[in-house]
């Protein structure tokens, strides 16, 4: 069915880790930065240095032919591409520390990388989807910083495992593994971190 292949593929696009990443970035630093710029400018470092740098890595990946998506469907061909995120997001910590950024926004980024390692560590034994535990993790933070309320985002997960099991990314299993492990994770961090 072409239809429904490429409604998964969109789908699949638009809640790529690599979009929904940074969105959810953003929003957790502006909630504790109240000068925009100055979120945008942390935001930015932690973007920049967890999506962009580990995307570059899987684009070279994928013009030597080790990779044919920038999905990476292979879950040992993920393990690099994530030791590079989880490197980045470390790095972004640093730099941002290294500015100045405010306790809260540090433990956020902290978070990050937990959420990165423990997404690597995780890897080396299932391939997680990628698309669930970002948007699992990215929801369950936001109910933490915004409100419970938030919470209403996990419902957007169906649609995003309806996708990644459509185009044949993901078992059913590998998918509930991402939404239980992002979430159960990010909502440890969080607590971890005394996240208001």
């Amino acid at each position: 069915m072409p239809g429904r292949q490429g409604a998964a593929r969109a789908l699949s696009g638009v809640t790529s880790p690599y979009i929904t990443v940074p969105a959810f970035i953003m929003l957790c630093g502006l909630r504790y930065v109240s000068d925009t710029a100055t979120a945008l400018l942390y935001g930015a470092v932690l973007i920049v240095s967890t999506v962009v740098v580990p995307l570059a890595y899987v684009v070279l990946l994928m013009r030597r032919g080790v990779v044919d998506s920038v999905h990476v469907p292979e879950r040992a061909a993920r393990l690099g591409p994530l030791a590079s995120a989880t490197a980045g997001a470390a790095l972004g910590l640093a730099i941002i520390w290294a500015i100045g950024a405010p306790t809260e926004v540090l433990r956020l980024a902290a978070m990050l990388v937990a959420l990165a390692l423990a997404l690597l560590a995780a890897t080396i034994v299932l391939k997680v989807s990628g698309h669930a535990t970002a948007w699992s993790a990215g929801s369950v933070v936001m109910a933490m910083l915004y409100g419970w309320w938030a919470l209403a985002l996990l419902v957007i997960v169906v649609p995003i495992a309806w996708a990644r099991h459509a185009l044949g990314r993901h078992t059913p299993y590998e998918l509930l593994a991402g939404v239980a492990y992002g979430g159960l994770m990010a909502a440890a961090l969080a607590w971890l971190a005394d996240l208001p």
